[in-house]
C-alpha cells in the first residue's frame, strides 16, 4: 500500500474517531439533562404530595374536632332544649350530617395512614371503632321515636340509643387529643382543645341532666292528679273529660 493511501486512511480514521467522540459527548450531555429534568420533576411531585398531605391532615384535624367536640353535642342538646315534633327530625338530620363529616374524617385518616404505621396507633383504632359504632345511631334513633309515639315513654331501645351514643361521642372527643399528640401539635393547641372540649361536654351533660329533672317534675303532678281522679265521682270525671287538653306533648 502506498504511503499516500495509508495517509488518507489514517486521516479518515481520525475524523471518524473525532466524530464518534463528539457524538458520545452530546449523548452524555443529553442524558445528563434528562436526568436533571427527571430529578426536578420528582422533587416537584414530592413537594406537591407533601402539600396535599398537609392540607388533608389539617382538614382531618379541624373537621374531626368540630364533629365530636361541638356538632354531636349540639345535636344532642337541641332535642333537650326544644322538645317539639320538628326538632326530632332536625336532631336526626343534624346528627346524620355530622356522622357523614366523621366518615369523611375517617376516610382522610385512612388515606394518610396508607403506607406507614399510623393505623397501628391508638388514635386510628379508636377513630375506626367510634365512627363505625355511631353507624347504629340512626336505626336506634328511629326505633326510639316510633316506640315513644306508641307508648308515650322511653323503651329499652331508647336507653340503648342514649347510652350507646354518649360514650362513643365522648371517646371521639378524647380521641381528638390523641390526634393532636400524634400530629406533634404544640402544647398550647392541645390545652386549648382540651379546655374547649371539656366545657362543651360539661354543658351537654348539665343541660341533659336539668332537662331530665324538669321532665320528671312535670310528670309528678300529672301522676298525682291521675291518682286522685280514681276517687272522684263519675259525674266529675265526665265533666273533666269534656275540658280541652292544653298540656304540652313531649317528644323525647
Amino acid at each position: 500500500m502506498s504511503f499516500q493511501r495509508r495517509l488518507i486512511y489514517l486521516c479518515l480514521g481520525s475524523l471518524t474517531t473525532l466524530a464518534l467522540a463528539k457524538r458520545g459527548k452530546d449523548d452524555y450531555e443529553e442524558a445528563l439533562d434528562d436526568y436533571r429534568d427527571a430529578r426536578e420533576d420528582a422533587r416537584e411531585d414530592a413537594r406537591e404530595a407533601q402539600q396535599l398531605e398537609s392540607r388533608v391532615q389539617l382538614a382531618h384535624g379541624i373537621l374531626g374536632c368540630l364533629a365530636f367536640a361541638l356538632f354531636f353535642p349540639m345535636g344532642a342538646v337541641l332535642i333537650r332544649v326544644f322538645p317539639r315534633r320538628i326538632t326530632v327530625w332536625l336532631h336526626a338530620a343534624w346528627q346524620i350530617f355530622t356522622w357523614c363529616i366523621a366518615l369523611a374524617v375517617m376516610a382522610m385518616g385512612i388515606w394518610m395512614a396508607n403506607g406507614n404505621k399510623y393505623m397501628e396507633s391508638y388514635h386510628a383504632r379508636i377513630g375506626l371503632v367510634v365512627v363505625c359504632g355511631l353507624a347504629l345511631q340512626p336505626l336506634t334513633g328511629l326505633l326510639h321515636h316510633l316506640g315513644f309515639k306508641r307508648t308515650g315513654g322511653r323503651t329499652l331501645v331508647s336507653y340503648a340509643h342514649i347510652w350507646w351514643g354518649i360514650p362513643l361521642i365522648t371517646l371521639g372527643t378524647i380521641n381528638g387529643g390523641f390526634g393532636l399528640q400524634l400530629a406533634g401539635s404544640s402544647r398550647t393547641y392541645m390545652i386549648v382543645y382540651g379546655v374547649f372540649a371539656a366545657l362543651i361536654w360539661l354543658g351537654w351533660m348539665g343541660i341533659s341532666f336539668l332537662s331530665q329533672c324538669l321532665k320528671r317534675s312535670h310528670k309528678s303532678p300529672a301522676q298525682g292528679a291521675r291518682k286522685i281522679s280514681n276517687d272522684e265521682t263519675p259525674v266529675m270525671r265526665d265533666a273533666r273529660s269534656e275540658e280541652p287538653h292544653t298540656g304540652q306533648k313531649q317528644y323525647a
